[in-house]
């Protein structure tokens, strides 16, 4: 959907949606979504936006562009971020809970 100046951006909002790895090889993971959450973010008015990051700084980026933050879960989390032990927590993505905790601070930062 295009406005007068031929922007598309500028009458939807971008909502970043946390991504997932849909493999089962950790050492080669696949990065996406539930097609359903695009799907429902589309029909909002929104434009979906699969991320994952490794940095503050990417985070940063990221919820400097988009207009609101989708955390979509799946994995379990790391116990020891709440501070438990794991009494059969699994499968656990370390790499994804850090990228989902930093963009959640970056997005509050900037109340978004």
């Amino acid at each position: 959907m295009e406005n007068k100046k031929g922007d598309c951006f500028m009458k939807n909002i971008l909502i970043a949606l946390t991504a997932r790895n849909q493999s089962a090889d950790k050492n080669n993971p696949n990065l996406s979504n539930n097609r359903s959450y695009s799907d429902y973010v589309s029909f909002g008015g929104g434009i979906p936006v699969t991320v994952f990051v490794k940095s503050k700084e990417e985070a940063e980026c990221i919820a400097e562009r988009c207009d609101g933050l989708l955390i979509t879960g799946g994995e379990d989390c790391i116990p020891a971020s709440y501070h438990e032990e794991n009494r059969g927590s699994f499968p656990i993505d370390e790499d994804l809970e850090k990228s989902d905790f930093l963009l959640y601070r970056a997005f509050r930062k900037m109340n978004k």
